[in-house]
């Protein structure tokens, strides 16, 4: 604040008058005989936190003027001008301009700033228009409902719906408007009905034009309607210094317009869709089942019960938090329909309210968990290969812009089932999907492994070209690199096992050797094999457990009655199974071990 305008401020103080009554503040200025500029008088009403005009920044006026300037405009209206800031920008270029403030304390403060300007002091929607105007503009109030034409309208509908009376049949209209208007629920409606007008749209950041958080719009629309529609996003001050084409990189055809107006939707869909274009997907709900979380009342909620309350602040970069906050339910007190909300290990837990997607996936040694209503599970047989996916760092990508592209609200911002359902989930061309998933790769034979590298990797080399062509894809093929490096690793792992239950066996083959040759009883010689077998395979069942695992399915397979056996035989018939393998591989093997294994379930059966 200048010197000059400090002097009056504090006359005016002294006097115990107020100098948020702008008639006595400009009446003081006069009396003072200098001249106090508009941008100084501007910045400091502007920025005491006690008046908090309606008024619109410097930077999105001289936007709203370069849109118009190809418009050939020949008149304009703004119809709630506040202290004139678009007006004042647009005068460069068109003579016949009318402004309507409804406060006649901030209408005699702009005939202050611009005194050759039509100032109507009025209601706009209460004051006789006698003409039509070229275009209409206007930095909109928000908020409380009015009667307008009969129906109760949100005060920002009922301005644009005004603002496309007072066009002419050519003309348009310019106005800044919340973000509630382009996806708000409440405006579903209203969109529906305006969506052949849309010409412009440009989306600026959270309290960039109001003393607020809330996130504002630029929107342009025409009275005769437009074919296409452009959009872009502000993300700060300096991005409004650019060129004009340099913001509006969204173009649309108006008819490809859904039901929401957002420009981050349309620029997040154009990148995944051109992720997606080129690959087999199938849409989520044709995956898995997606259930709702469900709502328990306050007063059913205790500080213990049979299951974990699971709300979207118990999960925190994927792990699953209990705090002193969290909350229990018990099962009993649950219907059942409350008890589907009940998660399984491997359900994928998402949050449907958000600014940032959290996901968890429910593991077997997570406690009882019940699913709070501001969440859904994601309930798959082919959860091997979704999780597996989720797991990559390509797969929450994808996933996660997908979902927030879908988003829904302004206040809390939220994703219905509906969306959630019609996520795509790229699909390698296999088979079996869950083949290519964590538990599938690590309990897979290695001729099976093989056989799905042999896949992967000619999938992969069809794409190479279509990746260096376009960058975008690699966030999606990169799964496939990824499934590759996982199939490596466990066919290294497994060729280490096979060394080290090849070693076992030849020193099994050792033993009998030495224990045949000695000097003993045949029966205390049988013995001392089955001692050996039963030392050396210890290690096998402590340390290859999955290798027996896959054993014991092979046996159950020729084995009809499998379930009669003994438990004893249940462990040597596998085993006997695996050392035949493992025998097979030597030169000149002694099957001795093989045929005594056998020979002790015969034995005990």
């Amino acid at each position: 604040m200048s010197k000059k305008l400090e002097l009056i401020i504090s006359k005016i103080k002294e006097q115990g008058k107020d100098y948020s009554d702008f008639r006595g503040l400009l009446a003081e200025i006069e009396k003072s005989g200098g001249s106090i500029s508009k941008d100084e008088l501007s910045e400091f009403l502007n920025n005491d936190f006690r008046i908090q005009l309606h008024t619109t920044p410097n930077s999105v006026a001289k936007l709203i003027a370069e849109i118009v300037q190809p418009l050939n405009a020949k008149n304009v209206l703004d119809v709630c001008c506040g202290t004139g800031n678009i007006l004042y920008f647009l005068q460069n270029n068109i003579d016949d301009l009318t402004g309507v403030e409804i406060k006649e304390d901030i209408a005699v403060l702009t005939k202050h700033y611009m005194p050759d300007l039509k100032i109507i002091t009025a209601d706009t929607f209460q004051y006789p228009f006698k003409r039509l105007y070229d275009l209409v503009v206007g930095n909109l109030p928000w908020g409380p409902q009015i009667k307008y034409e009969g129906e109760n309208l949100k005060l920002e509908e009922a301005f644009i719906r005004k603002a496309i009376e007072l066009c002419d049949d050519k003309g348009d209209v310019i106005v800044i408007v919340p973000y509630s208007i382009l996806i708000g629920a409440s405006f579903d409606r209203f969109r529906k009905e305006f969506q052949d007008k849309l010409k412009t749209i440009i989306g600026f950041p959270s309290g960039f034009v109001r003393h607020s958080g809330i996130k504002t719009a630029l929107l342009h629309l025409k009275k005769n309607g437009s074919e296409f529609v452009k959009m872009g996003l502000a993300d700060n001050i300096q991005d409004l210094e650019n060129p004009l084409g340099d913001i509006l990189h969204i173009e649309l055809k108006t008819s490809d317009i859904e039901d929401r107006w957002d420009p981050e939707f349309y620029s997040n869909n154009q990148i995944i869709d051109k992720q997606l274009s080129r690959h087999d997907t199938k849409q989520l709900s044709e995956l898995a089942e997606i259930i709702s979380g469900r709502q328990i009342k306050k007063e059913e909620l205790s500080e213990k019960g049979d299951l974990l309350y699971l709300r979207p602040s118990n999960i925190k970069e994927g792990i699953l938090q209990i705090t002193d906050s969290s909350k229990f339910v018990s099962e009993n007190s649950l219907n059942e329909r409350d008890k589907k909300a009940i998660a399984q290990p491997n359900d994928i837990i998402i949050s449907t309210i958000f600014n940032t997607l959290k996901l968890y996936i429910v593991k077997e040694e997570d406690p009882p968990l019940f699913v709070s209503n501001n969440m859904a599970i994601i309930r798959s047989s082919f959860d091997d290969y979704i999780l597996s996916y989720l797991k990559s760092e390509q797969g929450v990508e994808v996933f996660s812009n997908q979902a927030e592209r879908l988003r829904k609200g302004v206040v809390i911002p939220h994703v219905t089932l509906k969306d959630l359902r019609s996520i795509q989930i790229p699909i390698l061309p296999l088979s079996s999907l869950n083949s290519v998933g964590d538990k599938a790769i690590e309990n897979a034979s290695k001729s099976d492994l093989e056989n799905l590298k042999t896949l992967l990797e000619s999938y992969k080399e069809e794409n190479t070209q279509l990746k260096s062509e376009n960058e975008d894809l690699k966030s999606i093929d990169s799964f496939a690199d990824n499934r590759l490096f996982k199939i490596e690793k466990q066919l290294e792992l497994l060729n280490l096992k096979v060394d080290t239950l090849l070693d076992l066996v030849k020193d099994l083959s050792t033993d009998f050797n030495k224990i045949k040759n000695l000097p003993r009883e045949d029966e205390e010689k049988l013995f001392k094999l089955c001692q050996s077998i039963d030392q050396k395979m210890a290690k096998v069942l402590e340390a290859e457990t999955t290798t027996i695992e896959n054993y014991v399915e092979e046996t159950k397979r020729w084995l009809d009655l499998w379930d009669l056996l003994n438990e004893d035989s249940k462990k040597f018939l596998p085993i006997a199974e695996l050392i035949f393998d493992e025998l097979s591989q030597l030169k000149e093997a002694d099957f001795s071990p093989f045929i005594v294994q056998y020979c002790r379930a015969l034995e005990n059966e």
